[in-house]
């Protein structure tokens, strides 16, 4: 089936895809292996850097110097992690959506200026709407939430029900968010394929399926999370402990030891991992919905 055909009657399943999604990450371990290993040591060697490049001292002039350089390096990872996630991300997309024959690794060719550009295109789209969020969230806050708290307290009543409002109103503007950029979820794997689509048929396309889709998404992302709490907690505890204890220097900046180097090696293999799941899911969503972005009718206007 084309991706102009796309049988509408078809229903994401939730835990499957999930499933079929780590299934297909295991079955192409070894290129991901192969693709993946720069950007591994690109995130810890920006780990670890960062780390030593914390201000060390409380003399502010030493401290000021530590903080401009470390800025600077910051900025220096930064820049080369941008660079390096496009085709990272658009090989990926490949690797999972046609095998592993295609085109894999960092260089910058049509595909990654297309994939580029399909970005920029989803990003205003995405603008648009976290301006209307502000919106929402300033007139909430400034009117329905203060009008809360006020009558609150003139009544004496428990202050819970104006944080549970605002907390309603973040959660569903993050809801939202999340559910345009699901919406939109086939322009920019289409992009890595050399593929342009619009965004209205992306939509179009998972019409019916967005939530699924978001469902599954939460069951993929959830294991990461879960690991990364689990991996972060002992840093963390040692982070509390210097701080009750009242030593400021060490809370500023964690000596560099072999254990956080280790818990920095882990955050940087579930990060990297956790990159490469959108684009394993993409290729299950678009088996499950007959979607396929190699045919001729894949480039509606």
């Amino acid at each position: 089936m084309g991706l102009g055909a796309k049988d509408v009657a078809a229903k994401l399943p939730i835990v499957r895809t999930a499933v079929e999604t780590y299934g297909l990450v295991w079955h192409r371990r070894a290129a991901l292996i192969r693709l993946g290993w720069p950007m591994v040591a690109i995130f810890l060697a920006m780990g670890v850097f960062g780390a030593l490049l914390r201000p060390h001292s409380l003399d502010s002039d030493r401290a000021a110097t530590q903080t401009m350089l470390g800025m600077l390096v910051s900025l220096v990872f930064l820049l080369v992690v941008l660079i390096v996630t496009v085709p990272f991300k658009t090989s990926t997309y490949r690797l999972f959506l046609r095998g592993p024959d295609q085109r894999l690794g960092y260089r910058y060719r049509h595909e990654e200026w297309l994939y580029v550009g399909a970005g920029l295109r989803v990003a205003g789209k995405m603008i648009l709407w976290t301006l209307l969020w502000l919106v929402i969230i300033a007139i909430t806050e400034f009117g329905v939430a203060r009008g809360m708290a006020a009558f609150v307290t003139l009544f004496d009543l428990p202050q819970w029900p104006v944080v549970a409002f605002q907390g309603v109103i973040m959660l569903s503007g993050l809801l939202a968010y999340a559910y345009l950029g699901t919406r939109y979820s086939l322009v920019m794997p289409a992009a890595a394929l050399d593929r342009r689509i619009a965004l209205a048929r992306s939509a179009d396309l998972l019409r019916g399926n967005v939530l699924r889709l978001l469902a599954a998404g939460v069951l993929v992302f959830l294991p990461f999370l879960l690991v990364s709490l689990i991996v972060q907690l002992p840093m963390l505890l040692a982070l509390y402990s210097t701080i009750r204890a009242g030593n400021p220097v060490a809370a500023m900046a964690p000596p560099l030891s072999a254990v956080t180097i280790i818990v920095q090696a882990v955050s940087t293999l579930v990060s990297t991992a956790a990159m490469v799941m959108p684009s394993a899911m993409v290729a299950i969503v678009c088996r499950a919905l007959g979607i396929d972005f190699d045919q001729p009718n894949s480039q509606p206007t």
